[in-house]
């Protein structure tokens, strides 16, 4: 309502800012400290031990790629705005329009209506602005710095092998991936690392550990009641030991983002509605709070079933998809915005296809550089932002046309994307993540 006020008092196409503003807020959301969108993407190409890009340690390292890719991105997005569509002066359809004394009241507003231009906003207002602002800093911090966070230690899924000196542990090697032959009693044990074929209690006179090829990285021998590990060219003996093998390892690790997030934003959302005597009656009746609800549930829904088809299709999805993707990276800019559509969401569209992209075997390195194609669901204009900004501009010059795809956000979004992703794409290169 602000920008459409703001445009009609200074004789701007109300189209140019509200669609380049609708698009470029959700373009900006990856590129967001506080983006879960960012952190899904962060967490699978980090979190699982599987993925290693060169130089890639933290979100932080995303939003180095992000931030200024969508900036600019945003910058291509005004700049066409400027110079598309008809001046209001010009256009002979809005002329005819405010011919009726009626439309023109509707259009422009009574003597009457209120206006925010010029108008100086309560104390306490700012301070709400600067307590959300604060906020945003504070996560941003504690995604940068890991140790900040607090830490659990537990018990996941590997191959943990304990060298025990009078039943104590002296040596722990843990085994993130590959396999583990184990020997006791002339019988081989072969698991491979998530499997679970070997009980706690065993002790083992032989134990190798094999990486993905198959290929002896370690062995750990129990000789004349000492135990020798040797790998390389290096080895070690411990007196007086045993070997035991165990199906989990101990791993630490910090509070994840998304729920720092959820629980930062929650509170700032507190501290606001407290200092300011916002009452929560209030809000309900917001068409903003009804808006945003409506989405939650359909988004939901929506991402839900995506995720339950692509799952179950997987291998399909990789003999059609994987060649194209490896061929043709530009390729991932497409799919990313498709299923986006699909899932109406940033987060949704990351948490599902950066998973897939990665078992497909699309490099690391081109998923941060096109991090923005996964905002695609301006494509059919059904997002509530959308929706909006066509149900303020009472001109009229922000539409849905005849056939759909013709509405006013489908050129400023193609930009955007496609722009942001060129950018991070050249970037990425600069920063080494790319192979």
């Amino acid at each position: 309502p602000i920008i459409y006020d703001v445009s009609m008092k200074s004789g701007i196409r109300p189209e140019r800012p509200l669609a380049a503003t609708t698009i470029s807020s959700q373009l900006a959301i990856i590129a967001s400290p506080v983006s879960v969108a960012g952190v899904s993407m962060v967490a699978v190409l980090l979190g699982t031990g599987t993925v290693h890009i060169d130089g890639f340690t933290s979100y932080v390292d995303l939003l180095k790629v992000t931030i200024p890719s969508t900036f600019i991105g945003m910058l291509i997005i005004g700049t066409y705005s400027i110079f598309r569509g008809k001046d209001l002066d010009k256009d002979p359809e809005f002329q005819e329009k405010i011919k009726d004394p009626e439309q023109r009241r509707y259009i422009y507003g009574s003597d009457e209506s209120h206006s925010l231009i010029g108008e100086k906003l309560p104390t306490k207002q700012w301070n709400v602005m600067w307590i959300f602002l604060a906020t945003i800093a504070i996560v941003a911090v504690l995604g940068y710095y890991k140790q900040l966070r607090p830490s659990w230690t537990s018990d996941v899924p590997g191959k943990s092998i304990e060298i025990v000196v009078d039943k104590k542990v002296v040596k722990n090697i843990t085994v993130k991936d590959g396999q583990v032959v184990s020997t006791v009693d002339s019988s081989k044990v072969v698991s491979n690392v998530k499997d679970s074929k070997v009980k706690d209690a065993t002790k083992f006179t032989n134990v190798e550990v094999l990486d993905k090829d198959k290929k002896v990285t370690q062995t750990i021998v129990l000789q004349d009641g000492n135990v020798v590990i040797t790998k390389g060219d290096k080895t070690e003996t411990v007196a007086n030991a045993s070997i035991v093998v165990k199906d989990t390892m101990k791993k630490t690790a910090p509070l994840g983002m998304v729920d720092t997030i959820q629980i930062f934003m929650l509170l700032a959302a507190s501290i606001m509605m407290i200092y300011s005597g916002i009452k929560a009656a209030k809000i309900a009746q917001n068409e903003i709070f009804h808006s945003g609800m409506v989405a939650l549930v359909a988004i939901y829904g929506i991402s839900w079933m995506a995720e339950t088809m692509f799952h179950s299709h997987i291998e399909m999805l990789k003999g059609s998809l994987g060649e194209v993707m490896k061929a043709y990276p530009w390729m991932y800019i497409v799919v990313g915005m498709l299923i986006s559509k699909f899932l109406n969401s940033q987060a949704a569209a990351a948490a599902t296809f950066v998973p897939l992209a990665v078992q497909i075997g699309v490099d690391p390195g081109i998923i941060v550089a096109f991090a923005t194609a996964c905002y695609g669901y301006f494509i059919l204009p059904t997002y509530p932002s959308d929706l909006a900004a066509v149900q303020f501009d009472r001109s009229g010059t922000t539409h849905i046309g005849k056939y759909v795809i013709n509405h006013s956000f489908i050129i400023p979004g193609l930009i955007g994307v496609f722009s942001s992703c060129a950018v991070g794409w050249v970037l990425a290169n600069l920063y080494g993540f790319i192979k």
